[in-house]
């Protein structure tokens, strides 16, 4: 039994070692337990700020822990480093431009509560002619966001790009029917700025289109067929409305204007300024 009880007093001395190896062995487990709460107080104690009692105490843990002591003395001369550091200067003349900037303000805010104060006080000199000031001031701030809501809006016209695009003879025969295959390339037709689609857009009702087209080889289009919108409409009214459509027609070898069919994917987008 006394060996057992010298055996975990041997234990226990074991595991307060272990838990205090970075320090100096003289170290209890009391005040390992201690060093952080110390440690918050080195700040103050720097400072001079600590009260006695805990000054005393801190004292009394510093000579004990030589750990503790390490680490307050870095912080120390830390301290003394950064107390030699030279002082920011401060900039010519910013007391003076602050004191500026405060009267500014003062006088801004003066003129604006004078201005308010003048109002009132003909609101209740003048209550009929002070209505009618505001009523006025009312009507035209009103009127002013009216108009500038119901402007007009300036007409843009509609622009176009279209990219050249060549096919060679065999592309050509099949886009066209054609079972003779012609000699050198073909060149697909565009659109011309001047060709406007705003009938064509208006016959449709609609801001998408899908049409299939006969360009002849002077420019002039001839509708085919209708894919999109799908819906009934005027067939007369669409095929009349091609009527200011113009495109440069396709040319067979870069040089002799020849028909094709095109199929066309128009899109009408509004910009507005």
């Amino acid at each position: 039994m006394h060996r057992t009880g010298a055996g975990e007093s041997r234990s226990r001395h074991g595991a307060a070692r272990s838990g205090c190896m970075d320090l100096d062995p003289r170290v209890s487990e009391p005040i390992v337990g201690s060093c952080s709460r110390v440690r918050r107080d080195f700040s103050p104690y720097l400072d001079g700020e600590l009260s006695p009692e805990r000054e005393r105490a801190l004292q009394r843990h510093i000579a004990a822990c030589s750990a503790c002591a390490s680490h307050l003395e870095e912080l120390r001369a830390l301290t003394h480093r950064l107390r030699r550091l030279p002082r920011p200067a401060v900039p010519y003349g910013l007391a003076s431009q602050i004191l500026d900037a405060l009267e500014g303000e003062c006088r801004r805010a003066s003129t604006w509560f004078d201005f308010l104060r003048g109002m009132g006080r003909l609101a209740f000199a003048r209550p009929k002619a002070a209505a009618a000031v505001i009523s006025l001031l009312l009507t035209t701030s009103l009127l002013g966001a009216l108009l500038s809501v119901l402007r007009p809006v300036p007409e843009v016209p509609l622009a176009y790009y279209s990219a050249p695009i060549a096919l060679d003879a065999q592309q050509y025969g099949l886009l066209n029917g054609e079972t003779e295959q012609p000699a050198g390339s073909y060149t697909f037709p565009r659109l011309r700025a001047s060709g406007h689609l705003e009938r064509l857009f208006h016959a449709a009702s609609s801001d998408q289109l899908v049409v299939v087209t006969f360009v002849h080889p002077d420019g002039r289009a001839s509708l085919v067929d209708i894919v999109a919108p799908s819906r009934p409409m005027d067939l007369m009214e669409m095929r009349s409305s091609f009527s200011d459509v113009r495109f440069e027609p396709a040319k067979r070898a870069g040089q002799q204007p020849v028909s094709t069919q095109l199929v066309m994917f128009l899109h009408r987008l509004d910009v507005t300024y």
